[in-house]
């Protein structure tokens, strides 16, 4: 196992908050999308319960086969979620991920969209559009998904900034989308033939971030700043907003009762004929908001008070007395917030996570699925949570097996056998990077000199004193010699029931290490080193060269003497036959982390952004993975199987 940078952090929380920063990212402390949900002015015709996902499931897999085995159902961000009925539900998040829920199990939808897509909605199951950033817009016909190209309509910058933040579809000849070019607000009609921009009454330079309607001649359109914007009809005109905070979901259910959530806990109402501060104690960014039709809130005159507000509570707390429903609006957002209104007041509900939810969709009367941060689901039915998705999202930094079973190590210990995965209680709270093991027992290494052993069925720490507190990246034994490689060069090796200090020609950090007997061992690591271990001293190997580029090179494996491969940064891809290292690849753009093999025509090398590739004994090729995650490790068992780990608790398998 090898790592793109030293990861300091021992514990990453389920699913950690999503990084922003551009104008791509939630606004102020956050932004979002409204997952949609179709107007609310009637409730759907024979439905049924959305049921509980079977076990097991079928698994979600990409277009080359690499199958989701952690988290489940998948592990990629879901940004917006829409229901046609509880058993036709549609999500989709970054990296083009589209996902389909039939009340049961989960399927990906393989389309050639590799772009986020921030929102989806639909007129009808068989008229459903999902839009994102570079004007991507899909379009889902009751069988099939088609793309568009909206780039040349929506960027105004040149720049590839334009985005699409939100999407409502009134009809199939009538669906709009808001969003950004780069310069403007922007919002887009399509007529059933084409697409077009629509005028804005008033200069908008804030991002829209959502829209919904309550007909076709009724709409409305909220984003950054506070902006409102609201359609007659025949034209898009400001309304008066009372709060100049980021307004990053829109929902209703009548054309006089709609809300709108955002940033800082920011919640304001519709009343027919002004809108009105509505937050009472609302905390955190809101990323969705869904309104049910349950009791929905009485009419208010312009000027009368909004109810006394809540005491501000923690959002994962349930309050001592929970006002009674019925509940007829739930908002959505980070930390895993849950709020509920009732008509008076707003309460929060506990969600079983810390982790951000984007988007909902009701079900049917008090029923919603929520979609979030590294794949989650939940669905939430009155006072009761039933979380549709599974696994840690905590960093997967290593694997190794033995045929019965698999080992996967970082910020947590999993062990994989013909059981399923069990979540091991580990001696340490350190991360762990690398680990490897024999008929004894396995080796874990990581953080400030830890070094694990599980044998006789125990994980124990086992102090070794050579290693102080450098940090060790990889184990890895073969005939009598178990290897540790670390920082600064260091190298250690099992003797006399612990390990020694080895010297090495390099003083750079040493990032893994491979061998096939006493004296037939590698070790690289930054700074392009190689060293081989002739069974009496390490040796520098010079690499040749890399087309000037100083390349951290993260992993060593080969299928015997005269077949060693090594893999780093800048895509770089070396070949040892022998004699002499030759470049094989440097693609650039993205770092390999790991390289492994089950023979010399069967070779498999992952990496940042999801990379996977394979060499088939005369080139490489990529393997589309299905996740942006970086993949760390990757290792296959004896039935064929290639497991590959990463960040964000991701375990794909490939199984040939």
């Amino acid at each position: 196992m090898k790592i793109a940078a030293r990861l300091y952090t021992v514990c990453l929380i389920a699913a950690a908050l999503a990084a922003c920063g551009d104008d791509d990212s939630p606004a102020a402390d956050g932004g979002g999308r409204d997952g949609g949900g179709k107007p609310m002015s009637q409730k759907d015709a024979g439905e049924e319960d959305a049921g509980v996902p079977e076990t097991p499931a079928p698994p979600v897999c990409s277009v080359d086969n690499f199958c989701w085995e952690r988290p489940t159902p998948q592990g990629e961000t879901l940004r917006a979620v829409w229901s046609a009925t509880p058993n036709d539900v549609w999500g989709v998040g970054d990296g083009g991920v589209v996902l389909h829920y039939d009340g049961k199990n989960f399927r990906a939808e393989h389309v050639d969209a590799h772009t986020d897509l921030l929102a989806i909605h639909g007129s009808a199951a068989n008229d459903v559009w999902a839009v994102g950033k570079g004007g991507l817009v899909l379009h889902y016909d009751g069988s099939a998904w088609s793309k568009n190209d909206l780039s040349s309509v929506i960027d105004a910058s040149g720049a590839g900034r334009g985005v699409l933040y939100g999407v409502f579809a009134a009809a199939p000849n009538a669906v709009w989308a808001v969003g950004h070019t780069g310069v403007n607000a922007l919002i887009i009609h399509y007529d059933g033939e084409k697409w077009s921009s629509q005028p804005l009454m008033a200069a908008t330079p804030q991002v829209l971030r959502a829209i919904w309607g309550f007909s076709a001649d009724k709409l409305w359109a909220v984003g950054d700043a506070g902006v409102i914007r609201v359609y007659d009809g025949t034209q898009w005109i400001a309304d008066k907003s009372p709060t100049g905070g980021a307004l990053n979901a829109i929902h209703g259910l009548a054309a006089h009762d709609v809300w709108a959530v955002g940033a800082g806990g920011t919640a304001v109402h519709w009343n027919g004929t002004t809108w009105t501060n509505a937050n009472m104690g609302l905390l955190g960014a809101l990323f969705s908001l869904q309104v049910d039709i349950a009791a929905p809130p009485p009419l208010m005159d312009a000027g009368a008070p909004m109810p006394a507000p809540m005491p501000m509570m923690d959002a994962g707390m349930l309050p001592p007395m929970a006002p009674e429903g019925p509940w007829s609006v739930w908002a959505f957002g980070e930390k895993g917030h849950v709020f509920r209104y009732n008509g008076t007041v707003w309460a929060p509900l506990a969600s079983g996570t810390e982790a951000p939810f984007y988007a909902a969709t009701r079900l049917r009367e008090a029923s919603l699925i929520a979609v979030g941060e590294h794949g989650q689901v939940s669905r939430f039915q009155a006072d009761s949570r039933q979380s549709l998705s599974g696994g840690s999202r905590r960093n997967h930094l290593g694997v190794w097996g033995d045929g019965k079973t698999m080992w996967v190590v970082g910020d947590e210990i999993e062990r994989r056998d013909a059981n399923g995965w069990q979540t091991m209680t580990s001696p340490t709270e350190r991360a762990l990077y690398g680990v490897w093991g024999d008929k004894n027992g396995v080796w874990a290494v990581g953080t400030a000199g830890t070094v694990v052993r599980y044998e006789n069925g125990m994980l124990q720490t086992r102090e070794v004193s050579a290693a102080g507190d450098a940090w060790l990246h990889a184990v890895w034994g073969a005939a009598n010699t178990v290897w540790i490689v670390g920082d600064a060069g260091l190298t250690l090796v099992a003797a006399a029931g612990s390990f020694i200090k080895v010297a090495t020609p390099v003083r750079s950090n040493l990032s893994d290490v491979w061998g096939i007997a006493d004296d037939a061992f590698w070790a690289v690591g930054d700074g392009g080193s190689v060293l081989r271990w002739d069974g009496m001293a390490w040796l520098r190997v010079p690499t040749g060269p890399m087309g000037g580029v100083v390349t951290n090179l993260r992993a060593v494996w080969g299928s015997g003497r005269d077949d060693v491969w090594v893999v780093g940064t800048e895509g770089t891809i070396l070949h040892w036959n022998g004699e002499r290292f030759s470049a094989m690849s440097q693609a650039g753009g993205f770092s390999l982390n790991d390289v492994w093999g089950r023979s010399a025509s069967e070779i498999y090398a992952v990496g940042s952004g999801g990379t996977a590739l394979r060499y088939d004994g005369s080139q490489w090729n990529a393997l589309q993975t299905g996740t942006l995650s970086s993949l760390q490790s990757v290792f296959g068992d004896d039935q064929g199987r290639v497991f590959a780990v990463g960040l964000d608790g991701v375990v794909l398998v490939l199984a040939n």
